[in-house]
């Protein structure tokens, strides 16, 4: 696996593994998107404008975990993270980062790419 810097090109991928890894969370699946059954374009769309609006935030910073490329195909977006760099106060520990969001697509889950992007 591979974690870099996500690329604006990105962001629909990262907005579908959201919608598939918290396709079946309480809050984010069953509350906000009740009728998600019928289609995967609402919650898809929620989150991509989460996406957009974080990647315009220059305190956020995007990252990615890739699988390798294989013999059938490139490497494939498995994880992603939106990090927040957040400033408190002055002094040694002003400097704080926190994590906002974290999705790993389901059939990479399990595989380490959370951890790595932690």
């Amino acid at each position: 696996m591979f974690v870099h810097k996500a690329q604006a090109e990105e962001q629909v991928v990262m907005a579908k593994i959201a919608a598939a890894a918290f396709f079946d969370d309480e809050l984010f699946g069953d509350l906000m998107h009740p009728h998600r059954q019928q289609g995967l374009d609402d919650i898809h769309l929620w989150w991509l404008e989460r996406i957009q609006k974080g990647w315009d935030d220059p305190s956020s910073h995007f990252l990615i975990s890739t699988t390798p490329a294989s013999q059938h195909g490139n490497e494939e977006i498995a994880a992603w993270a939106q990090w927040a760099h957040l400033m408190y106060g002055a002094g040694q520990r002003a400097e704080c980062w926190d994590i906002a969001w974290l999705a790993t697509a389901p059939p990479h889950q399990g595989e380490g790419h959370g951890k790595a992007l932690m």
